[in-house]
């Protein structure tokens, strides 16, 4: 049984990731997938119902930098679409 809880467990914090870096990233979604033999993790995200990102990172590649990474990747494919003040021109 406790073998059965932490994947259920894992399935819970990897679905919390994904739509906490939604939020973060200004997309509909994102999917995460785990490459174990590469020990990579990729991620896809989808605003809209079309891809506006897809990268892979090494399992050791800290959330902090995946996330900016993905950030300038769809700010300089998409614009900056912010409302707020400082932000750059879409």
């Amino acid at each position: 049984m406790d073998g059965e809880k932490a994947k259920v467990a894992t399935r819970l914090i990897r679905r919390i990731n994904t739509t906490y870096l939604a939020r973060i990233l200004g997309v509909d979604c994102v999917e995460e997938t785990y490459f174990p033999c590469e020990d990579e993790v990729g991620y896809v995200c989808i605003t809209e119902g079309k891809e506006v990102c897809s990268m892979k990172f090494s399992d050791l590649t800290p959330l902090e930098d995946r996330i900016t990474a993905m950030l300038v990747i769809i700010r300089i494919e998409h614009g900056n679409h912010s409302e707020g003040k400082g932000g750059s021109t879409p």
